[in-house]
């Protein structure tokens, strides 16, 4: 098995935090319709906060969808204190279909946290990411608002190892 990157924006300067029931997603646009095994983002973990929920959802009308296409739950452990990278490596990977719309999704465990116990998002409070950008919703219920911006992310998609020759036909 081999990864490929597909997005990604790796340009950050500020941060950006939610916590209880605030949700924020980062929309892409696929670049190979291929299986999404992996995202990246960097963040760092502020006090004891609940474990993150990240997922992968649809866009529709440019925002995040409701359509959950895979998820993670990382352990409030494995999030580094200090400033750094963090990989999501989905047990389920989501197929993707090149030049369609997904969001990336980040959100508490039963949105839990507070002010001092949640996690920085590194982001760019500028639009460097043509193909998509930083969402926020209050609550589940309310409207998404575009935040502008981009978060630091990578995407890679799955490539199957060719198999040997002996088990071709």
């Amino acid at each position: 098995m081999s990864l490929k990157l597909d997005q990604s924006q790796t340009q950050y300067g500020d941060w950006l935090s939610s916590y209880g029931e605030e949700l924020l997603a980062q929309t892409i646009k696929a670049g190979i319709s291929k299986l999404l095994k992996q995202v990246i983002i960097r963040t760092q973990k502020i006090g004891t906060p609940p474990n993150l929920i990240v997922e992968i959802r649809n866009v529709v009308d440019n925002k995040p969808g409701p359509i959950i296409l895979a998820t993670e739950e990382i352990l409030e452990e494995n999030v580094p204190v200090e400033e750094s990278e963090l990989i999501i490596n989905f047990s389920s990977p989501c197929g993707i279909i090149k030049d369609n719309p997904y969001a990336i999704m980040l959100y508490y465990k039963n949105y839990g946290g507070d002010s001092s116990n949640k996690y920085k998002i590194m982001y760019r409070d500028a639009d460097t990411y043509p193909n998509g950008t930083v969402w926020y919703q209050k609550n589940p219920s309310s409207n998404w608002v575009n935040l502008g911006g981009d978060y630091y992310f990578k995407t890679y998609v799955y490539i199957p190892s060719p198999l040997p020759t002996f088990f071709r036909n």
